[in-house]
Parts: C-alpha cells; sequence; structure tokens
C-alpha cells in the first residue's frame, strides 16, 4: 500500500526523472535473461487523469506501463535500501568515535 501512496502522489515528470537516474532505468528485459516469472499481483488507485497521461506517454513511447512501473519499483527499492546502508554507517561511524 505504501507503494501506491508513492505513485499516486508523484507527479509523472518526477517519476519519469527518477527513472532516469536510478541504476533500474534501462529497459526491463529482466524476464527475457533469466528472471524470475512474475507471480504476484498489485492493485493501485490513482486518479483518473494521472492514470491516462500516464499511459498515453507509456504509448507514445511503446513501453508496456507495467514495465515502467516494475522499473520504478526496483529503483526505489535499490534507493532506499541505499540509503539504509548509509544511516548504518553513519551511526556505526558515531559509536565509534564517541
Amino acid at each position: 500500500m505504501t507503494t501506491a501512496i508513492v505513485y499516486t502522489q508523484m507527479s509523472q515528470f518526477a517519476m519519469f526523472a527518477f527513472l532516469s537516474q536510478s541504476p533500474c532505468g534501462k529497459v526491463d528485459t529482466h524476464w527475457r535473461h533469466g528472471g524470475s516469472m512474475k507471480d504476484a499481483g498489485m492493485r493501485i488507485r490513482v486518479e483518473q487523469d494521472l492514470r491516462e497521461e500516464f499511459i498515453s506517454v507509456c504509448q507514445t513511447q511503446h513501453i508496456p506501463a507495467a514495465q515502467v512501473l516494475r522499473q520504478f519499483m526496483r529503483g526505489y527499492v535499490e534507493q532506499a535500501k541505499t540509503k539504509a546502508t548509509k544511516a548504518q554507517a553513519t551511526t556505526k561511524t558515531k559509536k565509534s568515535a564517541g
């Protein structure tokens, strides 16, 4: 559910800006290269205007909307892990200095 909130609160531009900066922002070929099968679904609620614009942009770019969302999710998870690792390192540094 947290993911659904992120999608509804992020602007379309912010999501694509994030994708272009994330290491997962590349074309999603995960399934073609031995990646795991997609076995879980997620249903999210977004404003209809946002959904229509998002679908339109994806169609213009010839990229399935689900692929873009998976890319965003992978990048978001990776970003969160990186932040957690940095926070943990900072805490260890402060403890050893004190």
